[in-house]
């Protein structure tokens, strides 16, 4: 098979609101409707029953000294709000920026907008089967806001390190095509939790055809993980699999602003 190099556009943008606007829902959910919006102008459909190209943080309040998350509520003209957009297709990440640019998205007033090139690097999977005893420990700490991770059909409520290193598999897969679970194929002996303090929230993502609101669970917190790798992967694992966690989140419902990583610390 042959392999290439995966790419990952990012965009934080910074956005003002011309007049208080309620937000009723997920904050999440107003802004995926936001983007749908704006890729139906161009003609880009988007499957409802398939995974997303792109994904997206939660609003942020940055007026502050430190962004603070808008679950809902009122977004006030006076204060400024950011957002992370996250795509690997180009088309859509050129349609949603320029039409922001151009204040497609009515109500909305961009600020600035930072853009940044992530290059994926391509994995060579025959590192996977290196005989080595060497093993290198990591810790690692992440801030989750909002997530979700799934197993099975079930909700999976807390920072699973089993399920925070498969999501992040599967979106590798999807950006580069390299399938990589191979290279981890012992998992429950890659990461263990250390540490966590998490908390769940309902939150509610609008009503459905029938008029009843409807809610979902999400965690949201800290989680401080020990990996042992053999060092013929780690470098892969940093800059592969934990930069895509933080560029383009983890779990389910991306696209609706869950999974979003906060930040990702290797402190050992």
């Amino acid at each position: 098979m042959s392999m290439r190099l995966g790419k990952v556009n990012v965009a934080y943008i910074h956005f003002s609101l011309e007049r208080p606007t309620p937000i009723t829902t997920w904050s999440g959910i107003y802004l995926y409707k936001q983007v749908l919006r704006v890729l139906e102008l161009n003609g880009i459909t988007v499957p409802h029953d398939k995974p997303k190209y792109f994904t997206l943080s939660p609003i942020y309040r940055v007026s502050g000294n430190s962004p603070q998350i808008v679950f809902s509520g009122f977004l006030n003209s006076e204060e400024l709000y950011a957002f992370r957009f996250s795509t690997y297709d180009d088309r859509i990440f050129r349609v949603v920026i320029e039409s922001l640019l151009h204040s497609v998205i009515e109500g909305l007033k961009v600020v600035r907008i930072e853009q940044a090139e992530h290059n994926i690097p391509a994995l060579d999977t025959g590192k996977c089967f290196e005989d080595s005893l060497e093993r290198l420990l990591l810790e690692i700490e992440v801030r989750y806001n909002p997530t979700i991770f799934r197993f099975y059909g079930y909700d999976v409520l807390y920072p699973s390190p089993l399920r925070f290193l498969h999501s992040t598999l599967r979106q590798y897969y999807i950006v580069t095509g390299i399938n990589a679970v191979q290279c981890f194929k012992n998992s429950a002996f890659t990461m263990e939790l250390l540490q966590s303090v998490v908390k769940v929230s309902q939150l509610s993502i609008g009503r459905g055809r029938r008029g009843n609101e409807r809610y979902v669970k999400a965690f949201h917190g800290y989680a401080k993980y020990l990996a042992t790798l053999r060092p013929s992967i780690s470098e892969f694992f940093v800059d592969g699999l934990l930069r895509l966690a933080q560029i383009m989140g983890v779990g389910k419902n991306k696209s609706l602003g869950f999974g979003d990583i906060a930040k990702i610390a290797i402190v050992s």
